[in-house]
């Protein structure tokens, strides 16, 4: 009945359209599947993985592996799968690399994800949308740029139980 009211409304009042851009272009042009080497079908993840089961103190880092030459970061998440006791917060960033250009990029230890809280409970925390979206990492070059993780708030656990940081870094790799 609603869409019969609408139809009539969009008479009376001019069209209405109730499609998405999208889904119109999908009606119009066959669905086809994106070729290999196409920008859209290139997208890899880094994943590190860190059990820890010691205290941490702030300013420890946990060193993850490196994006490569040609990186350019599209999303990242730090997850932490349990609590670090009263405190814990950690952030997730790079270490100084070159960009394509041979200029020096400053270590920006929160430039991925930034305070992700596990005082008391378990955290996901995504990438935020201005460091992603306003590209403000570039494009990585020779030697690429290590990933790390660093403690901004001192976790207060030594429970038996251990507790897992692990983190997704999402990119397109460029050449």
């Amino acid at each position: 009945m609603f869409n019969t009211l609408l139809k009539i409304l969009g008479n009376a009042f001019g069209a209405v359209s109730l499609n998405g851009d999208i889904y119109d272009q999908s009606q119009t042009s066959p669905v086809t599947k994106v070729a290999p080497s196409d920008f859209n079908s290139r997208l890899k993840v880094l994943q590190e993985h860190y059990t820890m089961d010691t205290i941490i103190d702030v300013d420890d880092e946990i060193l993850g592996p490196f994006l490569p030459e040609g990186a350019r970061v599209i999303d990242a998440i730090l997850i932490i799968n349990g609590s670090t006791g009263a405190g814990g917060i950690f952030d997730l960033g790079l270490k100084a690399f070159e960009d394509i250009d041979e200029n020096t990029v400053a270590e920006d230890l929160d430039s991925l994800v930034q305070a992700a809280d596990a005082g008391g409970q378990a955290v996901l925390k995504r990438a935020l949308a201005a460091s992603i979206l306003g590209n403000t990492l570039g494009k990585i070059g020779k030697g690429g740029a290590q990933t790390v993780a660093t403690c901004t708030e001192a976790t207060t656990t030594t429970d038996v139980t251990p507790v897992d940081i692990e983190w997704f870094v999402l990119y397109t790799l460029e050449s």
